[in-house]
């Protein structure tokens, strides 16, 4: 006898099984690749991969376990969506990826997080378009170019002393990465677009307030789920960026209108004074005029190819944002870390203000040509960017399958670079976990093989203001130590004899709890 009810059923259970089927074979049909080329690594779990690992002990920690296990290289699936993740701490195999074929691994891997205005700079562009941003910017960062950035960056770190100064007299502690937050916004709001931030000089200034909160860290709940569904369905992560930018973009809307209009009305200010009769060019151009110089009308743009130097407006918007936020947020976190690694160090400290003395002579700010006598600072900054690299990890993409050395990385592969953990690798580093500058020294650098030290990154994908970040450094160093000490006391965080917990958060190496030192100033 036919029963309707029994066919309508068996007819939804037949969909229901061949959607399931389908999103089975879509979620794993990336699943394989590693086995097929001979990659060691732990067996994924169906669909899901290895996150269940990951969630429950934490990236770090699993990246321990499996190079325990598996070696210097070795692959696993799930942190980047739909591919293959293949970890390395081979120096050889850097090299080939970082140096010598780069033009294979041009492109970062990660997942879209943001449609602000960053989302067109330097950092998130891949291909054509990345050779072209590169070739106008890297004539920024000339010696000629430094020398003119220079007085910018000994008024903002005078201005800093000033705010320690007072810090001091009203009896408070240095909150480190607040106030060196508000020092580096300063530098590139002077030499990127010739603006005075106030970010040094008003408690609660517009510009201050606004990259202190660039990024969103941590995640919102909704933007973690969308992460998460995006692991499988990437288009997922658009539609959530477009339907609820606010909740789920990484970069805080009213903080990316406030440095677009920002960025627009200064672009709006110099076209202005270019277009009167009696302009003459400034010898102090800043970072905003060779971004123009290099502008080209949208639909010229469109022709654009590799080797030329040019980009359209909206990557002049994008390329000066993230100037800001690349310059606020690792040079900041630098200059946290070398402050708390001196005061921890009080001996480094006493050895580092004797060559800024030297140096120095009296003066109350550096010369140019002073800065390369700065041997011993020079090794401070590269150990403390060692011990904590402002960024932990980074990550290109293998645009076809080739071999390096009997290893094959499969096209679609995404090698992801340790940074902190390979700083960290005793082959490299030997006592690794000691605050050493000496292993940075003229006599014992020529150990150290350079692909392992990779703060800035290495090769032509490299920090572009690497230069910029070392001079704003040694300049406020300079200022600082030859006015005072830094000190952990009973009132400090951390205090007198204890050490801080770094954390790895949203791509960034941040402090478990805010460092707050004390100083003491030196006698004359």
């Amino acid at each position: 006898m036919y029963v309707p009810l029994l066919g309508e059923v068996s007819l939804w259970l037949l969909v229901l099984v061949g959607l399931l089927t389908a999103f089975y074979l879509y979620t794993t049909s990336f699943v394989g690749v590693l086995k097929a080329y001979g990659i060691p690594g732990p067996k994924p779990w169906p669909v899901i991969n290895h996150m269940p690992e990951m969630r429950k002990h934490g990236l770090s920690k699993m990246l321990d376990e499996w190079r325990s296990l598996y070696g210097d290289t070795y692959g696993f699936y799930g942190l980047f969506p739909r591919c293959a993740t293949i970890v390395t701490h081979d120096a050889r195999l850097l090299e080939h990826v970082m140096v010598k074929d780069f033009s294979n691994f041009v492109d970062r891997a990660g997942r879209r997080t943001t449609l602000s205005v960053v989302s067109k700079g330097l950092f998130s562009l891949s291909g054509d378009y990345w050779r072209r941003s590169r070739h106008v910017m890297s004539p920024m960062f000339t010696v000629g170019r430094l020398k003119q950035m220079l007085y910018h960056v000994n008024t903002s770190a005078a201005l800093l002393l000033e705010l320690f100064k007072k810090h001091k007299a009203e009896g408070k502690l240095i909150p480190l990465k607040v106030t060196a937050g508000r020092y580096t916004s300063d530098v590139i709001a002077r030499v990127g677009f010739s603006i005075d931030s106030k970010a040094l000089t008003e408690e609660n200034s517009e510009f201050s307030k606004n990259i202190n909160n660039f990024i969103r860290i941590p995640a919102t709940r909704l933007q973690s789920y969308v992460r998460s569904i995006a692991e499988f369905f990437p288009p997922i992560m658009d539609i959530g960026l477009k339907l609820f930018t606010e909740q789920v973009d990484a970069i805080l809307p009213e903080t990316n209108r406030y440095f677009l209009n920002l960025i627009k009305d200064s672009i709006d200010r110099k076209l202005h004074e270019r277009s009167r009769p009696d302009y003459k060019k400034s010898s102090h151009v800043d970072m905003l005029d060779m971004l123009l110089d290099a502008e080209v009308d949208d639909q010229t743009g469109k022709h654009l190819k590799a080797e030329d130097r040019k980009i359209t407006r909206n990557e002049v918007i994008g390329n000066s944002a993230i100037l800001i936020l690349a310059a606020y947020e690792t040079t900041s976190t630098a200059l946290t870390s070398i402050l708390y690694l001196l005061a921890r160090h009080p001996d480094i400290q006493d050895k580092l203000i004797e060559e800024v003395d030297q140096v120095m002579q009296g003066q109350t700010e550096p010369r140019y040509e002073d800065l390369s006598k700065l041997v011993y600072m020079t090794q401070v900054i590269y150990e403390s960017l060692r011990m904590f690299p402002p960024s932990p990890d980074v990550s290109r993409k293998a645009l076809e399958t080739k071999t390096y050395d009997g290893f094959t990385i499969p096209k679609g592969a995404v090698i992801f670079i340790p940074i902190y953990k390979i700083v960290k690798d005793p082959r490299y580093f030997p006592d690794p976990y000691k605050f050493d500058p000496e292993r940075f020294s003229p006599e014992r650098k020529l150990e150290i093989d350079p692909i392992t030290f990779l703060p800035f990154g290495f090769g032509r994908r490299q920090c572009v203001a690497k230069r910029l970040a070392l001079i704003e450094l040694k300049v406020v160093l300079c200022l600082l130590l030859s006015n005072m000490k830094f000190v952990q006391t009973e009132r400090t965080e951390p205090k007198k004899g204890e050490e801080t917990e770094y954390l790895r958060i949203d791509g960034f190496f941040v402090p478990k709890k805010a460092i707050e030192l004390d100083v003491v100033f030196r006698e004359k």
